[in-house]
């Protein structure tokens, strides 16, 4: 039980079929701010949520933080 907690909180932003892939993920942020439609915030979360994952783990560790990677997620 406490495992798929986990793994929910470490996938929290994927989807299928995966969205479409820019260059750069600026251009979801950029589009997101002219049509104001959350896909395009979805979208970049689901192409850079391992970047964020390894920046969290790294902060939960270095601050003895266990439990609370959601929290800061």
């Amino acid at each position: 039980m406490k495992n798929e907690k986990w793994t929910e909180d470490l996938y929290l932003y994927r989807m299928k079929p995966a969205p479409p892939k820019k260059d750069d993920f600026q251009e979801y942020i950029a589009l997101y701010c002219a049509e104001n439609d959350d896909k395009y915030l979805n979208w970049f979360f689901y192409y850079y949520e391992p970047r964020l994952n390894t920046v969290i783990m790294q902060t939960v560790q270095e601050n003895a933080m266990q439990g609370h990677f959601a929290d800061l997620k």
